[in-house]
């Protein structure tokens, strides 16, 4: 089960339609009190998924997105994906070793999690939506998060996050509350999943 929040602020699902007017149309009266539809031609949504499984619960509301602002709004999804882990540790004389990857492996590392965005992407793309995937390779994923919200001029971040007490998050970090706390500029959705199997 998930529940869409944005800015930790419980959202739920049906609210998708009175997104802000960033994010679809709008209307108002012209000088004869006559309804006038206006529609920001393009909405550029980045999507963070840290790979297989949990973080594609936020999908289905990108799904929904699509489906209520087509054909009028034009929708490109950026797919997100950020290797933080560019080590392998090995054991030898009774002693681990961090040793980095080559650039073989993190070429093939980049390629699989292409793949697996590129495949993510299809039930948006069906919808008619453009997605484009980007893999990047950084120590803090929420700093390229926002790095990429930046340079695509994203209107709306949308990420996952478990559902963890605040000492846990504190304890161990969280890419979402990191990107809460630095983004200023982009609304971001964040979709909590209650459970997951």
């Amino acid at each position: 089960m998930a529940t869409a929040i944005n800015k930790c602020r419980v959202m739920p699902q049906t609210e998708l339609s009175d997104a802000p007017p960033i994010l679809g149309s709008i209307t108002k009266n012209n000088r004869k009190g006559q309804a006038i539809k206006t529609v920001n031609k393009i909405v550029k949504i980045l999507v963070y998924l840290d790979g297989p499984g949990i973080g594609e619960t936020a999908l289905p509301y990108i799904e929904d997105y699509i489906s209520m602002r087509a054909p009028e709004v034009k929708v490109e999804i950026y797919l997100l994906q950020v290797i933080t882990h560019t080590t392998n540790y090995r054991l030898g004389d009774g002693v681990v070793t961090m040793v980095p990857y080559t650039e073989e492996e993190i070429k093939q590392t980049t390629s699989k999690a292409k793949d697996y965005l590129n495949q993510a992407g299809e039930p948006l793309r069906s919808k008619g939506a453009t997605v484009a995937a980007k893999v990047g390779i950084k120590t803090d994923a929420s700093k390229e998060i926002i790095k990429t919200a930046e340079e695509i001029s994203a209107n709306l971040i949308v990420m996952f996050t478990h559902k963890r007490s605040w000492l846990s998050r504190l304890a161990f970090g969280s890419v979402t509350d990191k990107v809460l706390w630095r983004e200023e500029n982009v609304p971001v959705m964040v979709v909590r999943v209650e459970h997951y199997s």
